[in-house]
């Protein structure tokens, strides 16, 4: 069985594996709990699948999932104004004796002056990677625009996570994992950090080993190369959102504490 220690915010768990021996058809996989971080245990590599598409922004909501498109201008990374606002429900109003443009969520403005860094953000300034741009004839503003100008101005909790690619809207559970794989002779050892602490399962069917977790959707900041025969895989799934490992021709059996 699987324990958390709900009051931390991260779990640390071993999850452990020994390949199959004639003399001995069988193979540990233990999973303790301890506070501070999620260990998982195995004796062998994993594999991790890529996440999403690099060339979409990965939205999540209490609605779902979907794509934000992002555009290349000089080698930084931007975004349409037009497909914040359609995503947002944001006004944008161009002031052409000004020669500024203006985008509104409710009583709250901000207010961009194309090829300047500088944005007033409620009235603060605030400073952009990049200025905006007139691109493929839409305005189009760095990613870095989402934490610092949207969100101040958005109703509900808005966070970007650029390494991973991923827009958060709302009262949504998306933990950070982050894995470590050490080789231990004919063992091994993977280590999850999962933060917050988020409750999960683990379940043996066909051949494979899932672990889900309560959550939205995960974050997987870091993972270990898979190696040896023991698991084949080791990979990210999104319904419901988990890990799943393909075990090897060398797996007979597991046993959970």
């Amino acid at each position: 069985m699987l324990s958390l220690h709900a009051p931390c915010e991260r779990v640390l768990s071993s999850f452990k594996m020994r390949a199959f021996k004639p003399r001995m058809l069988r193979m540990l996989y233990y999973l303790s709990t301890v506070l501070g971080s999620l260990t998982v245990c195995v004796y062998m590599g994993m594999q991790l699948s890529a996440q999403d598409s690099i060339d979409d922004l990965i939205v999540i909501s209490s609605s779902g999932r979907a794509s934000l498109q992002t555009f290349d201008n000089d080698g930084q990374e931007m975004v349409a104004l037009e497909d914040l606002a359609r995503l947002f429900s944001l006004e944008i109003r161009e002031d052409s004796r000004a020669g500024t443009f203006s985008i509104l969520h409710g009583e709250n403005v901000v207010i961009l002056t194309p090829n300047q860094q500088l944005v007033s953000v409620s009235g603060q300034l605030v400073s952009l990677q990049a200025s905006p741009q007139r691109l493929q004839g839409r305005w189009v503003v760095p990613l870095d625009f989402l934490n610092r100008a949207l969100a101040p101005i958005y109703e509900e909790q808005l966070e970007f996570r650029q390494q991973n690619r991923l827009i958060l809207i709302g009262d949504v559970h998306v933990p950070r994992i982050s894995g470590e794989y050490r080789s231990l002779a004919s063992d091994g050892q993977l280590t999850l950090e999962v933060s917050p602490d988020t409750p999960h399962t683990i379940n043996e069917e066909a051949r494979r080993l899932i672990i889900s977790f309560e959550a939205d959707a995960l974050d997987i900041e870091r993972m270990p190369l898979p190696r040896g025969d023991l698991v084949a895989e080791f990979r990210q799934i999104e319904t419901p959102p988990g890990l799943e490992i393909d075990l090897g021709p060398t797996f007979d059996s597991f046993v959970a504490s």
